[in-house]
């Protein structure tokens, strides 16, 4: 699993310090086999900070507007229910409640990649 910290959401001094303090809390909360990454820009630059969530054979997430420990916290939250999920596909309702209007996108998993894994077990 990869978590993607845009690294380039805005150039406003206030937003590199609490961008800093996403990314150090996500570190802190993440476990073993999860890699965080910054990333130059994932194209959400009217909502800074934006952390995408994607794995293997799962649909892809991508939040936007995290600027406080709560937003952070539920971050985490949805991470232990992505892990757990086979196909990575959630509704509004599942996700933390502070992530529902934080959701920019909720990409499919490539199904080539599902039909690939599929075959090879």
């Amino acid at each position: 699993m990869i978590i993607s910290v845009c690294s380039r959401c805005t150039l406003e001094n206030e937003d590199s310090c609490r961008q800093q303090l996403v990314i150090d809390e996500l570190k802190s909360g993440l476990t073993v086999g999860v890699q965080l990454q910054e990333v130059r820009c994932m194209a959400a630059c009217d909502k800074p900070i934006s952390v995408g969530i994607s794995d293997r054979g799962k649909a892809s997430y991508l939040f936007g507007g995290i600027k406080s420990k709560e937003h952070v916290l539920a971050l985490l939250e949805f991470i232990g229910q992505y892990q757990k999920n086979k196909n990575g596909w959630t509704n509004s309702k599942e996700r933390p409640k502070a992530l529902r209007s934080k959701t920019v996108a909720r990409i499919p998993a490539s199904f080539l990649q599902i039909a690939k894994d599929s075959t090879s077990k």
